[in-house]
Formats: structure tokens, sequence, C-alpha cells
């Protein structure tokens, strides 16, 4: 394999051989041994290609190949790169279907061109293809401004179409073209689930799709399905290029709002810890961001201010020792052991497991994420609602890029030792507002120790899955 700085060279040597070969067969168009070798020249240009992930030379050169290359064409089970997957799907009554990631170019309701997105579009393994019509429908739905169909919270439009269901049991699907898919699962008295998976070119995947009882996950939260996935790169504070094996996990699909952890203040309150309470408030560089108001709910400190609103809207200014606090209530209140996301887990949560940038794909624009310009509190400046954003993961996991920034439960650097400028932090995720769109990408990270709060940082809840 021809990597780093050699890539150019060879890259530029291939392509003088293949203009000499022209020249040959501008003499001599039909003599067959200049024609396989210049296939065979585009043929290793295209393999470059396939290294450098560029899906336009990919296609020039294969076009070429084919032009050039005998019949049968030699190289057709490589340019395919046709994999197959073999699924177990449970339980017995068991739903299932395939969908494939592709490109949607829309313009919103205002007619504004938005950035290029990944969508999931319903694909037929039967016949090869995805559903015809789905981008021009899909287009004409955003265009509309109207919202999917069905009570599923979701940006995605999900076509269950009859004749394009899997079965249960176990399955092989052959030929699928490489590319990153998803597979939609439920079945009754069951979670409805996502199991998104990347088909590598040529390669042989097994999965098992086996919806968790819905007793398993609590309301609100999303189930991560196991697996590998690749996380990091060169952005701020990334972690290094690797390979993750994602452990099955339950996430919260909303960051934790501001009503909520107002009911741990009140609960405070009402047991003899007001001082408690006053010390946990959202602040705001040391000033208060909200009070606690005498019936138990967090109001903001400016009265213009939607009261209704704020309570909706992520909870924000608080440490990760306030963090803690809120989780050890919550559990022993519900019975349950809540948790804040593992580093590595989140940015899976965010990106899936097709290495993209951004939550929706690999373009930054507008409108995709809740944002502010400014480096304090957002106020009523935006509205919250996963409904007025596209900020959603493969997984069903909103705002991740945007709306506040989130604590994990992971040392910002596990090696760091003391005297290190990050000994003792803890990482941050998601949104840095005045970042942007580097603080929207999945990859981006920054680090608090447990008593740094900001007014641009909050929490999900997170929990091990017992399943």
């Amino acid at each position: 394999m021809i990597q780093d700085g050699t890539t150019n060279v060879y890259r530029s040597r291939l392509e003088e051989v293949a203009d000499k070969l022209l020249e040959v067969l501008e003499l001599e168009p039909h003599h067959e041994g200049t024609r396989l070798r210049l296939a065979e020249v585009n043929m290793e240009l295209w393999r470059l290609a396939v290294m450098e992930d560029n899906a336009a030379w990919m296609g020039q050169q294969r076009r070429t190949v084919e032009q050039y290359a005998p019949d049968p064409n030699p190289y057709r089970e490589e340019l395919d790169g046709f994999g197959r997957i073999k699924l177990s799907i449970s339980p017995a009554d068991a739903e299932a279907w395939l969908y494939r990631f592709e490109t949607l170019n829309a313009k919103d309701s205002k007619g504004r061109m938005m950035a290029s997105r990944l969508v999931p579009v319903p694909y037929d393994p039967a016949t090869g293809s995805s559903e015809k019509g789905f981008a021009r429908r899909e287009t004409r739905r955003i265009a509309a401004g109207d919202l999917p169909e069905g009570d599923r919270p979701s940006v995605y439009s999900f076509d269950e179409l009859p004749d394009m269901k899997l079965g249960a049991g176990t399955l092989v699907l052959d030929g699928v073209p490489p590319g990153s898919y998803l597979i939609l699962a439920r079945a009754p008295g069951h979670a409805e689930i996502r199991v998104p998976f990347v088909m590598p070119r040529q390669g042989s995947l097994k999965r098992n799709i086996a919806p968790p009882a819905a007793a398993m996950v609590p309301e609100g939260f999303v189930f991560i399905a196991g697996g590998p996935a690749g996380l990091g790169g060169e952005t701020a504070g990334a972690l290094s290029q690797q390979e993750y094996i994602v452990p099955s996990q339950l996430i919260a699909r909303e960051e934790l709002s501001m009503a909520e952890y107002a009911e741990f203040l009140d609960h405070l309150v009402r047991t003899n810890q007001e001082d408690r309470s006053q010390a946990r408030l959202p602040r705001d560089f040391g000033r208060p961001l909200a009070k606690l108001s005498s019936d138990g709910r967090l109001l903001p400190i400016d009265p213009a201010q939607d009261s209704e609103a704020f309570g909706r809207s992520p909870v924000r200014g608080v440490s990760l020792n306030d963090a803690r606090a809120y989780l050890a209530w919550r559990s022993e209140r519900d019975g349950r052991t809540y948790r804040l996301p593992e580093d590595r887990a989140w940015e899976v949560a965010c990106r899936g497991v097709d290495e993209r940038a951004y939550s929706w794909g690999d373009v930054p624009g507008s409108g995709l994420a809740a944002v502010s310009q400014g480096y304090g509190d957002m106020k009523g400046e935006i509205a919250w609602n996963w409904k007025d954003n596209l900020d959603e993961s493969v997984w069903g996991v909103h705002n991740l890029a945007g709306g506040a920034a989130e604590w994990t439960m992971s040392p910002f650097s596990p090696e760091a030792q003391p005297g290190d400028p990050v000994f003792g932090q803890y990482s941050i995720r998601g949104n840095a507002w005045a970042l942007q769109p580097v603080g929207l990408r999945c990859a981006f990270r920054t680090s608090g120790q447990a008593d740094y709060f900001h007014p641009t940082i909050g929490f999900r809840l997170a929990m091990d899955y017992e399943g």
C-alpha cells in the first residue's frame, strides 16, 4: 500500500504511463495489449482513490477501466466491492428494515439551501437498490417545513415499506455495496432500536439484532448497540485515531433540562439543605444563572425571559461535582444507577460508526444545531427543541453537536501526572458556542476540573445496559 508523500509521486508516474498508453491507442485504437495495460494502470489509480476515499476520482477511474478492460471485466468484483452480512434477528416476531445513508441536499422552508447531510434511505437487498423517489419526497417535506409522520421522536423519515421488510431468524444478505447502513428493529414488548454498521469493500460482517425488553430502556433513553467504531481525529482536543469496541449502553436522548435539575434543588430545600441548594444553583461566571422559586422551579434571572422555555432548556452553568450530586440523588429516587457518559462512548453516540465529522454528516452548515455566536448564556436567543434543529445522531440522540457542552465521567488525560496542566481535569464534550464549526465536531474535546463551571456546560444521563 502506498502511503504518505510517496502517494503523489506514484500517482504522477501512473498518470504519465496512462498518457503514453493513450498516445499509442490514438495510432492503434484496438490494440488489445495496450488497452489491457491502460485498464491495469487506471485500476491502480482507482485503488489510490479508494485509499483517499475520493468518490469523484474513483468514479472517473472506474469509467476508464470499464472502457478499456476486456470482456468479461476481470476487475468487476473488486470495482463493485460487494460484501456479505449475516444477520441474526430475534425474537421470532421481530420486524426489521435496512436503510442506506445517502447524501441529501435540500432547501429549508424559507428557500435557503441547507448543508448536505446524511439521511437513512430505505434499501432493498433483494434488488440491491434504494427506494426510488425517497430523495424527491424528502426534499419536498423539508421545504414544506413538515415533520416526519408518526410518534417517533426523529428528524428522519423512516418509511417502513412492507416489501422491504427483513425477516426474523438468521439471514444472509449477499451483494451489499460498500457504504454506511442502518437497521431499524422492533418487536412487541421491546424497545425500538437502531443498529448502524459500515460495509467495507468486499467485507464480511455478522450482526446480532435483538431489541431489548421495553422495561430495560427507561423513557427518554436510547439504546446504543455494542460493536466496533472509529473515533478520534485532528480537531482541537481530539483523541488519537483509534478503533473502539462500544459496549452496549443507554444514553439520554436529550440533555438534562433546567426543570429536571430544579427537582433536585427543590428536594434539598425541602430536606433542610437550603445552603447546599444555593451552592448548586446554575451559575454564570460566579453569578446566579437562575433562581429557585418557592414552588420549586428554576427561573431565569432576567424577568424578560420566558420562564417556561427556560425550564425546557438544558441545564448549564453547573460543575462536574454538581452533576455527580444530581446523579446520586436521582439514582436513589428512581432506584436506578445513573451515570455520565464515558468520553469515547459519547463520541460514538454523536458520530455513529461511519466516522462522520458531525452528527448529521461531514459538512457544517447553519440550521443544523442549536448554537450561538456568544460566549455567555444563550438566554432566549434560540429554540432548544429538537424539532427546530436537525442535530440527531444515527442512534436517535439529540443535540450532541449543538445545545450545551456536556460533562463526561472520564479524565481528560488518564496518563497525566501531578504538575501536568490537565492533571485532575475531566473531559467535556459537545458544542463550544464560540468555536464554530470546530466546536460542533463530534471529536472535539475540552476539559475542566471537577469544581469548574461555565454558562455553556451542562450534562446528560447515561446508564450501563444490564441485558
